[in-house]
């Protein structure tokens, strides 16, 4: 370059702008690094022509310098290498995704087998001395026979609501809650879970699933349900298990999950707990009854804590 540009005679006199703002505009044809320093230098300005979050990544594209902004996503997101033509280029996957690849379902949880040991005991043997006195004879370790080894069984829900739980709706007399949800993969209903609490004396507890109307809301009578014992529930809230006669459940169809407490009343009941702050489930809502199950309202602001699935 001539230093004889407007009268600049000595290199001293140059004004490098060294924080020069690229309007996000990239860095094209940069060309091969002469040395260290030279490929520092080229860096550094790539960096800075590109970068336009704190966090981005920064990748080689096809013709230029490409950003990969941070992305947080549902859960814990992961680089994956997507494969366009013959060719690798970095993204950012959300966890779930692994999830729906493994189990064919966002929303599915397998509970795995377990294998139940007795714990062994320790004893000490007394032997008897015939001179005056007994002594103790060396220590051992007594592992019994187990009765049984169990393993338990492989529980799998296709469809479950389990995160923001910030409230409750009250369950008694003419006053019954419902949660619809769409089946994900057909399977047979077999295992229910909800999380609840009972006030006083609740009396008996009906949980059944139900068909769902054109409008979405519950219809007809159980397809399978279970009926147990209310006032034996805890006072806190909890997660609580029943089993239901196996039923066939068809994919990509609506159902209700409908609970009733017919016995109860305003200060005998039962606590179904929910989010209804920012519930996320896709596959349904809320829905409620003031008359025994007479007529059904939708609340699309408010998901039940609840998971439903099969036994294997």
């Amino acid at each position: 370059m001539s230093l004889l540009v407007k009268g600049i005679r000595k290199l001293s006199q140059l004004d490098v702008d060294v924080d020069k703002d690229w309007g996000n505009h990239l860095i094209r044809n940069i060309g091969a690094a002469v040395n260290a320093n030279d490929a520092l230098r080229r860096i550094q300005a790539i960096l800075q022509a590109v970068m336009t979050t704190t966090g981005d990544i920064i990748y080689r594209g096809p013709s230029e310098a490409s950003r990969l902004a941070p992305s947080y996503g549902v859960g814990y997101n992961f680089l994956h290498g997507k494969k366009v033509g013959d060719t690798d280029f970095p993204e950012w996957l959300d966890i779930q995704d692994i999830v729906a690849y493994l189990t064919g379902s966002p929303n599915k949880m397998a509970a795995p087998p377990t294998l139940v040991i007795p714990a062994p005991g320790i004893s000490v043997i007394v032997n008897e001395d015939h001179g005056g006195g007994g002594f103790t004879a060396e220590k051992t370790l007594t592992i019994p026979d187990p009765p049984s080894i169990g393993v338990s069984q492989l529980v799998v829900f296709d469809q479950l609501y389990e995160s923001g739980d910030d409230g409750d709706f009250s369950i008694g007399g003419l006053l019954w809650e419902a949660q619809t949800f769409i089946v994900n993969v057909a399977h047979s209903i077999e295992i229910i879970e909800i999380k609840c609490r009972r006030v006083l004396s609740p009396g008996d507890i009906t949980i059944g699933i139900r068909d769902t109307d054109g409008l979405g809301l519950p219809t007809g009578p159980d397809l399978t349900s279970i009926t147990f014992d209310g006032n034996a529930l805890g006072t806190t809230a909890a997660w609580v298990t029943r089993y239901v006669t196996g039923y066939s459940l068809s994919a990509a169809t609506k159902y209700a999950l409908v609970i009733r407490a017919p016995s109860g009343d305003a200060a005998n009941y039962l606590v179904w707990r929910k989010d209804g702050t920012v519930p996320t489930y896709a596959g349904g809502a809320r829905c409620f009854s003031i008359d025994g199950g007479g007529s059904w309202s939708e609340d699309v602001n408010t998901d039940f804590m609840f998971r439903e699935g099969e036994i294997k």
